[in-house]
């Protein structure tokens, strides 16, 4: 996950996809303080490989574990709780 793309990379199985991601707000592309992930429906197990941080260009990167054969869907919330960390910068164009 960066910004408000979702990418999904296959390491070895049938290929991934991403079927229809929601996005209420970007992750931001600066200090991002207690990101977490929970997962609330499916039968694979999700952890947080990486968290967003400059080091990775704000990138969040999920493991998804499935071992069980045939497609199935999995969902999955993120949330960045409180405020993130960022200069303000001048107001937009008009």
């Amino acid at each position: 996950m960066r910004g408000d793309g979702i990418f999904v990379r296959t390491l070895e199985g049938s290929r991934s996809r991403d079927e229809g991601s929601e996005c209420s707000q970007a992750l931001p592309y600066n200090s991002v303080r207690g990101f977490q992930i929970h997962q609330t429906a499916g039968r694979s197990r999700v952890v947080m490989a990486q968290e967003p941080t400059r080091m990775n260009n704000y990138t969040a990167m999920l493991l998804i574990e499935d071992n069980q054969g045939g497609r199935r869907h999995l969902f999955v919330r993120s949330d960045v709780p409180g405020r993130c960390r960022r200069k303000r910068g001048p107001g937009g164009f008009f």
